[in-house]
């Protein structure tokens, strides 16, 4: 899940920033447009890292207390949420 995380976070790091390099030259109704669909983007990557995140922390938990615990606190787990981060 590290693995994931981190490639996740290097491809969209690199791919935001092409994106705001590519719209440095643009201007008018074209910048607004790929300005908007840059943010939507980056909304989509924050929540799939903190879906990421999630399972991480998650499987980190089960595999540390997996010795002694229940199936059904296993499931609970995967299920709870903390609050996301911006």
């Amino acid at each position: 899940m590290d693995r994931l995380l981190a490639a996740h976070r290097a491809a969209h790091t690199k791919a935001h920033g092409m994106i705001s390099a590519a719209m440095s030259g643009w201007v008018g109704g074209a910048v607004s447009t790929l300005s908007s669909a840059s943010t939507d983007w980056q909304g989509h990557s924050k929540h799939v890292e903190n879906e990421s995140t999630h399972y991480r922390d998650a499987f980190d938990q089960i595999g540390y207390a997996f010795a002694g615990m229940e199936e059904q606190t296993a499931v609970n787990i995967l299920g709870s949420r903390p609050q996301a981060k911006a």
